[in-house]
């Protein structure tokens, strides 16, 4: 059987949706099933190698130790953290054309100090802590991580 014989028959299975065609030729039978091709004609076996295991090595590690954040008294007692609820984009009020909170404002729980952008949707995200807004942590256009810091609240 001709091997554009073949094409043809996978061509027109396909094209009509046809999950099963079987031909026989001349002692030659082919089937086509759901984009598989099997013959009836012997295939050569795939020869196999013995691969031999490779010697392994053992590399001992060496401990390095981490240092760890310091936190000052100052940013221990006095400060609140607004966090991020939410994975998305960081947007200030003023990018978006609304009276901006600059540091030194005085902020309510239900203020709003920014907004992040999730799947082409802006949540205004409020201050949930009072206080005076020392700094915002994120700049517009960020990408933030939930629970990221957003902003620095003297309490």
């Amino acid at each position: 059987m001709d091997i554009n014989v073949i094409k043809e028959l996978i061509a027109v299975a396909k094209a009509n949706g046809v999950s099963a065609l079987e031909v026989e030729e001349n002692g030659f039978k082919v089937r086509v099933e759901n984009g598989i091709i099997s013959s009836s004609v012997p295939m050569a076996q795939p020869v196999q190698y013995a691969v031999e295991a490779a010697a392994v090595q053992t590399v001992s590690q060496t401990e390095v130790p981490v240092q760890e954040a310091v936190t000052t008294d100052e940013n221990a007692a006095g400060y609140d953290y607004v966090k991020s609820p939410m994975v998305g984009i960081f947007n200030s009020l003023k990018k978006l054309g609304r009276p901006e909170i600059k540091p030194g404002d005085k902020i309510a729980p239900d203020t709003v100090i920014c907004a992040i952008e999730a799947m082409k949707m802006m949540c205004d995200i409020e201050a949930e802590v009072s206080g005076e807004l020392v700094e915002f942590m994120c700049n517009d256009g960020d990408q933030v991580e939930f629970g990221q810091l957003l902003a620095k609240v003297k309490k």
